[in-house]
């Protein structure tokens, strides 16, 4: 699972509880790790608590808020740039909605700087699933 750097920093802030995917391979009730790039370790941890599939146009004013947007075309702007290579936004598109709630984050440290090679600010990557309590 990737975010931009961008989401990563609301995550941090509080701001983003919810993320839509094309993968369903994130279960609820698990831990990830959130990481700015593959290499790196963790910065923070989420656990999902929710997992649905619905059309990628369907989404709610309440839900444009748990995914830290003002407007769908905010959100619409940035699927683009993070699906690119692979869509646009096409709101028929059934994807994964996942929510969570953020479990550790880091206390006073700044944000690592972004790999000098990643393409934009699309690169933190959540990862190393752990096993529910």
């Amino acid at each position: 699972m990737f975010f931009s750097r961008s989401n990563l920093e609301k995550v941090l802030r509080g701001k983003k509880t919810q993320t839509r995917r094309l993968s369903d391979k994130y279960q609820v009730g698990y831990q990830y790790n959130i990481r700015t790039w593959i290499y790196e370790k963790g910065l923070a941890r989420i656990r999902i608590t929710g997992k649905r599939q619905e059309r990628l146009g369907a989404i709610s004013e309440e839900d444009l808020k748990r995914e830290g947007y003002d407007s769908r075309e905010a959100l619409a702007k940035d699927w683009v740039n993070f699906y690119a290579k692979k869509m646009g936004w096409h709101p028929e598109l059934k994807v994964w909605v996942y929510d969570f709630v953020l479990v550790e984050a880091p206390v006073g440290k700044p944000l690592p700087p972004l790999a000098r090679y990643a393409e934009e600010d699309y690169i933190v990557q959540v990862s190393q699933r752990t096993v529910p309590k």
